[in-house]
């Protein structure tokens, strides 16, 4: 037996046959480490909606129109943005918008600044407890244009609403939330 048989190449990733599909997109907020962009065409804006966000399961939910007065005390207007991090996670960012009463917050106001400022460079956020908003950080480098996938926002979309829609006063969250489970 060759035991250098056994040895791969360095390059053993970076195999061109095949085409990673995306299966699931996900409602979340940046992480802290990551560095992200945010789709530059408002095609890839999706809002205003109504979520739900899950932080016992940390998961954020749509919520159907029809369910927004049941769920009137738990839901956050919000647009949903096309993100992608340098890593190459897609993920819709929910930028949360004033509240009905005109109700507004410097987290909201400047989550919304940095995914403007996405559009065009690779950003960080950090949250500043102690002034209760981000703080945005450009990377320094040349992290060049992002890889985004070939999909529309209604592809991006259905991926979504497998998992994260609540449809029907049936679906667990408000089963949870009215104490019937």
């Amino acid at each position: 037996m060759d035991i250098d048989n056994l040895l791969i190449s360095q390059e053993y990733s970076t195999n061109k046959s095949t085409v990673e599909v995306i299966t699931q997109v996900t409602i979340r907020k940046p992480y802290k480490t990551d560095f992200v962009r945010v789709h530059p065409d408002e095609k890839f804006s999706f809002g205003p909606v109504a979520i739900y966000e899950d932080h016992q399961y940390r998961c954020t939910y749509l919520v159907d129109k029809g369910l927004i007065t049941l769920l009137s005390d738990y839901f956050s207007p919000a647009v949903l943005v096309t993100t992608i991090s340098k890593q190459g996670a897609l993920f819709l960012w929910p930028l949360k918008l004033p509240k009905i009463n005109g109700r507004d917050n410097a987290w909201y106001q400047t989550a919304r600044e940095a995914a403007e400022m996405a559009k065009e460079n690779w950003l960080k956020i950090l949250p500043d407890h102690s002034l209760k908003k981000y703080k945005v950080t450009i990377a320094s480098g040349d992290l060049g244009e992002p890889k985004w996938p070939a999909l529309t926002i209604d592809e991006i979309m259905e991926k979504i609403l497998i998992h994260n829609y609540i449809g029907d006063e049936n679906h667990p969250v408000i089963q949870r939330l009215q104490g019937r489970i």
